[in-house]
Protein backbone atom coordinates (compact mmCIF):
# COMPACT_ATOMS: atom_id res chain seq x y z
CA UNK A 1 0.00 0.00 0.00
CA UNK A 2 1.07 3.22 -0.88
CA UNK A 3 0.62 6.94 1.05
CA UNK A 4 0.40 10.08 0.12
CA UNK A 5 2.31 11.94 2.64
CA UNK A 6 2.19 16.05 3.25
CA UNK A 7 4.58 17.80 5.75
CA UNK A 8 3.75 21.14 6.55
CA UNK A 9 3.19 23.70 8.79
CA UNK A 10 0.19 25.17 10.44
CA UNK A 11 -0.52 29.12 10.11
CA UNK A 12 -1.30 31.36 12.71
CA UNK A 13 -4.09 33.56 13.56
CA UNK A 14 -4.55 36.22 15.99
CA UNK A 15 -6.44 35.18 19.13
CA UNK A 16 -8.29 36.86 22.03
CA UNK A 17 -6.72 34.92 24.84
CA UNK A 18 -2.80 34.16 23.38
CA UNK A 19 -2.51 36.75 20.79
CA UNK A 20 -1.24 34.65 17.94
CA UNK A 21 -2.32 30.86 17.93
CA UNK A 22 -1.80 27.87 15.43
CA UNK A 23 -4.85 27.69 12.63
CA UNK A 24 -5.67 24.19 11.93
CA UNK A 25 -7.18 24.76 8.93
CA UNK A 26 -4.34 26.33 7.15
CA UNK A 27 -1.27 24.69 6.55
CA UNK A 28 2.14 25.67 4.19
CA UNK A 29 3.32 22.43 2.57
CA UNK A 30 7.23 21.91 2.57
CA UNK A 31 7.34 18.24 1.70
CA UNK A 32 5.07 15.66 -0.12
CA UNK A 33 4.72 12.57 -1.78
CA UNK A 34 4.39 9.29 -1.26
CA UNK A 35 5.71 6.57 0.25
CA UNK A 36 6.03 2.23 0.52
CA UNK A 37 4.25 2.56 3.59
CA UNK A 38 2.78 4.77 6.65
CA UNK A 39 5.54 5.59 8.56
CA UNK A 40 8.11 5.11 5.69
CA UNK A 41 10.39 8.11 4.22
CA UNK A 42 9.00 9.77 0.80
CA UNK A 43 9.95 8.37 -1.90
CA UNK A 44 8.36 10.17 -5.08
CA UNK A 45 7.84 13.66 -4.85
CA UNK A 46 5.97 15.68 -7.74
CA UNK A 47 8.52 16.96 -10.32
CA UNK A 48 10.50 20.38 -9.56
CA UNK A 49 12.06 22.78 -12.27
CA UNK A 50 15.58 22.79 -11.76
CA UNK A 51 15.33 26.95 -11.08
CA UNK A 52 12.32 29.04 -10.54
CA UNK A 53 11.69 32.59 -11.48
CA UNK A 54 10.86 33.50 -7.81
CA UNK A 55 12.24 33.59 -4.57
CA UNK A 56 11.71 32.64 -0.61
CA UNK A 57 8.95 35.02 0.26
CA UNK A 58 6.45 33.14 -2.16
CA UNK A 59 5.02 29.73 -1.16
CA UNK A 60 4.54 27.26 -3.88
CA UNK A 61 2.64 24.44 -2.05
CA UNK A 62 -0.28 25.04 0.39
CA UNK A 63 -3.05 23.03 1.94
CA UNK A 64 -6.48 23.84 3.85
CA UNK A 65 -8.09 21.74 5.96
CA UNK A 66 -12.02 21.63 6.18
CA UNK A 67 -15.04 20.89 7.78
CA UNK A 68 -17.66 19.27 5.39
CA UNK A 69 -20.95 17.84 6.27
CA UNK A 70 -21.71 16.12 2.52
CA UNK A 71 -18.85 13.71 2.83
CA UNK A 72 -19.71 10.14 3.61
CA UNK A 73 -16.53 9.22 3.87
CA UNK A 74 -13.42 9.62 6.40
CA UNK A 75 -12.68 12.84 3.85
CA UNK A 76 -12.17 13.81 0.53
CA UNK A 77 -8.68 14.93 -0.85
CA UNK A 78 -8.82 17.47 -3.76
CA UNK A 79 -5.30 18.08 -5.53
CA UNK A 80 -5.21 20.71 -7.79
CA UNK A 81 -2.77 23.33 -9.63
CA UNK A 82 -2.76 26.34 -7.33
CA UNK A 83 -0.76 29.71 -7.71
CA UNK A 84 1.88 30.95 -6.52
CA UNK A 85 1.88 33.09 -3.71
CA UNK A 86 4.00 36.10 -2.79
CA UNK A 87 3.85 36.82 0.82
CA UNK A 88 6.23 40.19 0.70
CA UNK A 89 3.34 41.75 -1.74
CA UNK A 90 0.69 39.34 -0.98
CA UNK A 91 -0.80 38.42 -3.78
CA UNK A 92 -0.77 35.75 -6.51
CA UNK A 93 2.18 35.67 -9.00
CA UNK A 94 1.63 33.82 -12.99
CA UNK A 95 3.05 30.55 -12.00
CA UNK A 96 2.10 27.47 -10.63
CA UNK A 97 2.11 25.53 -7.92
CA UNK A 98 -0.05 22.56 -6.04
CA UNK A 99 -2.89 23.64 -3.69
CA UNK A 100 -4.42 20.29 -1.50
CA UNK A 101 -8.05 20.84 0.35
CA UNK A 102 -8.74 17.86 2.96
CA UNK A 103 -12.51 18.28 3.10
CA UNK A 104 -13.05 16.13 6.73
CA UNK A 105 -16.56 14.59 7.62
CA UNK A 106 -17.42 16.68 10.74
CA UNK A 107 -16.77 14.22 13.27
CA UNK A 108 -13.70 13.78 12.07
CA UNK A 109 -12.66 17.41 11.56
CA UNK A 110 -13.58 17.75 14.82
CA UNK A 111 -11.69 15.44 16.29
CA UNK A 112 -8.75 17.07 14.15
CA UNK A 113 -9.22 20.30 15.63
CA UNK A 114 -9.44 19.50 19.53
CA UNK A 115 -6.40 17.24 18.46
CA UNK A 116 -4.65 20.82 17.33
CA UNK A 117 -5.77 22.43 20.62
CA UNK A 118 -4.78 26.22 20.96
CA UNK A 119 -1.45 26.46 20.85
CA UNK A 120 0.25 29.88 20.99
CA UNK A 121 2.91 30.73 18.73
CA UNK A 122 6.08 30.39 20.05
CA UNK A 123 8.21 33.53 20.84
CA UNK A 124 11.11 34.19 18.20
CA UNK A 125 14.05 32.63 18.65
CA UNK A 126 12.37 29.90 21.11
CA UNK A 127 13.17 26.42 19.08
CA UNK A 128 12.30 24.59 21.81
CA UNK A 129 8.89 24.77 21.60
CA UNK A 130 6.65 23.31 18.71
CA UNK A 131 6.20 25.12 15.68
CA UNK A 132 3.39 24.12 14.29
CA UNK A 133 5.07 21.34 12.25
CA UNK A 134 2.27 18.69 11.17
CA UNK A 135 2.04 15.86 8.92
CA UNK A 136 -0.57 14.03 7.02
CA UNK A 137 -0.61 10.50 6.05
CA UNK A 138 -3.62 9.13 3.78
CA UNK A 139 -3.44 5.77 1.83
CA UNK A 140 -3.63 6.30 -1.90
CA UNK A 141 -2.23 4.70 -4.93
CA UNK A 142 0.42 6.80 -6.47
CA UNK A 143 -0.66 9.19 -9.01
CA UNK A 144 1.35 11.89 -11.65
CA UNK A 145 1.71 15.37 -10.88
CA UNK A 146 2.36 18.26 -13.37
CA UNK A 147 5.33 19.95 -13.80
CA UNK A 148 4.81 23.76 -12.72
CA UNK A 149 4.81 26.25 -15.47
CA UNK A 150 4.19 30.01 -16.05
CA UNK A 151 6.00 32.88 -17.19
CA UNK A 152 9.60 33.60 -16.69
CA UNK A 153 8.28 37.01 -15.26
CA UNK A 154 5.39 35.90 -13.25
CA UNK A 155 5.01 39.63 -11.92
CA UNK A 156 3.88 41.05 -15.04
CA UNK A 157 0.54 39.54 -14.93
CA UNK A 158 1.31 38.27 -18.73
CA UNK A 159 -1.66 35.12 -18.19
CA UNK A 160 0.77 32.45 -19.17
CA UNK A 161 -0.80 29.87 -16.66
CA UNK A 162 -4.37 30.37 -18.09
CA UNK A 163 -6.73 28.20 -16.49
CA UNK A 164 -5.78 25.95 -12.75
CA UNK A 165 -6.09 22.26 -14.18
CA UNK A 166 -6.87 19.86 -11.68
CA UNK A 167 -4.83 17.04 -10.57
CA UNK A 168 -6.02 14.06 -8.57
CA UNK A 169 -9.49 13.74 -6.12
CA UNK A 170 -10.02 10.57 -4.12
CA UNK A 171 -12.10 10.19 -0.94
CA UNK A 172 -10.47 8.19 1.69
CA UNK A 173 -11.65 6.54 4.77
CA UNK A 174 -8.78 7.19 7.23
CA UNK A 175 -5.55 9.47 7.80
CA UNK A 176 -3.28 9.79 10.37
CA UNK A 177 -2.03 13.01 11.43
CA UNK A 178 0.56 13.85 13.54
CA UNK A 179 3.04 16.51 15.08
CA UNK A 180 6.16 17.35 14.34
CA UNK A 181 9.07 19.22 15.12
CA UNK A 182 10.04 20.97 11.60
CA UNK A 183 13.13 23.11 13.64
CA UNK A 184 15.72 22.01 15.52
CA UNK A 185 16.76 23.96 19.04
CA UNK A 186 19.13 25.75 16.41
CA UNK A 187 16.33 27.29 14.24
CA UNK A 188 17.43 24.72 11.52
CA UNK A 189 14.65 23.10 9.41
CA UNK A 190 14.49 19.41 10.12
CA UNK A 191 14.09 17.75 7.06
CA UNK A 192 11.03 14.41 6.77
CA UNK A 193 12.42 11.41 6.41
CA UNK A 194 9.75 9.19 8.05
CA UNK A 195 8.12 8.47 11.33
CA UNK A 196 11.16 8.16 13.64
CA UNK A 197 10.27 9.37 17.26
CA UNK A 198 13.20 10.56 18.79
CA UNK A 199 12.73 13.84 18.38
CA UNK A 200 9.26 14.10 19.41
CA UNK A 201 8.62 11.99 22.39
CA UNK A 202 7.07 15.20 24.34
CA UNK A 203 4.54 15.83 21.36
CA UNK A 204 0.71 14.09 21.13
CA UNK A 205 0.66 10.69 19.67
CA UNK A 206 -0.17 10.45 16.03
CA UNK A 207 -3.97 10.79 15.77
CA UNK A 208 -5.58 8.21 13.82
CA UNK A 209 -9.57 8.41 12.00
CA UNK A 210 -11.11 6.28 10.54
CA UNK A 211 -10.25 2.57 9.39
CA UNK A 212 -7.48 1.05 7.45
CA UNK A 213 -9.00 -0.64 4.29
CA UNK A 214 -7.31 -1.86 1.60
CA UNK A 215 -7.45 -0.17 -1.32
CA UNK A 216 -8.73 3.24 0.15
CA UNK A 217 -12.51 4.50 -1.44
CA UNK A 218 -11.41 6.67 -4.47
CA UNK A 219 -13.08 8.26 -7.28
CA UNK A 220 -10.72 9.39 -9.98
Amino acid sequence: MTWLVLVGCLSSVSDKELGLAFKPTFCSVSDMGFSDSAHGAITERPPYPDTVPYDYWCSDRSMVVRSDSTVRTVGRAEICEGHVYDNRYRGNIDFTGIKVTLSLQSNAYDAYAKYIGKEKTPKLGDFKSWQGGVVFRIPSPAFTFPMPRGSSNPWHREGVVGDLKPIKRFNFDFIEIQLRRNLDEQGRTVAYKGDSHADRTDLKPTLCIGELSDPPSQNS
